[in-house]
């Protein structure tokens, strides 16, 4: 895999939070937020934060960078990704067909009719972010919108690429 430009910012889905945490790679994720590089729509936020398998851990790192402004993002207090919400939410909620593949829609996620992926694509759209998803509808989404749009593995690599940050000196 060629490295991606360390200015891409990735917006995840709730399904690929939970992915990362059932894979045991959640705690990676802080590399991008070290970077900035990371976005969780308040929807999403809130059904990874309810979703009863995640670990407590990972529910803690979600929830101490939400306390600390580093990665949700709420659509109310943004104008753009608001603006574009509801025909994102009516053009992909029911099911849909793009070049005659046909999709579920986002509404027959788990979340039903109160999924967050309409936030994501939105949010994406608005300001040139990547979607990290494993959903069916939210890539075929990203595809019609011409969004970039990726797995949580994808993600997992690219942070792998990731430097470590360089050492500092000791002072004695």
């Amino acid at each position: 895999m060629a490295s991606e430009p360390a200015t891409i910012i990735y917006c995840c889905d709730a399904d690929a939070l939970i992915d990362l945490d059932s894979a045991g790679r959640f705690a990676e994720l802080s590399k991008l937020v070290e970077q900035g590089r990371l976005r969780i729509a308040s929807g999403a936020f809130a059904e990874t934060v309810r979703f009863r398998s995640i670990s407590r851990q990972s529910k803690r790192m979600l929830e101490d960078w939400h306390a600390r402004g580093q990665v949700v993002v709420v659509v109310d207090d943004d104008s753009a990704a608001r603006s574009l919400l509801p025909d994102i939410d009516t053009r992909y909620g029911p099911q849909f067909s793009v070049e005659g593949v046909s999709y579920g829609g986002f509404w027959r996620s788990r979340a039903g009719r109160d999924a967050a992926d309409a936030e994501v694509v939105a949010f994406a759209k608005a300001h040139g972010w990547v979607v990290i998803s494993n959903d069916h509808s939210v890539h075929g989404a990203c595809l019609k919108e011409s969004l970039g749009c990726h797995r949580w593995e994808h993600l997992a690599l690219v942070i792998r690429q990731i430097p470590p940050p360089p050492e500092q000196p000791h002072l004695f």
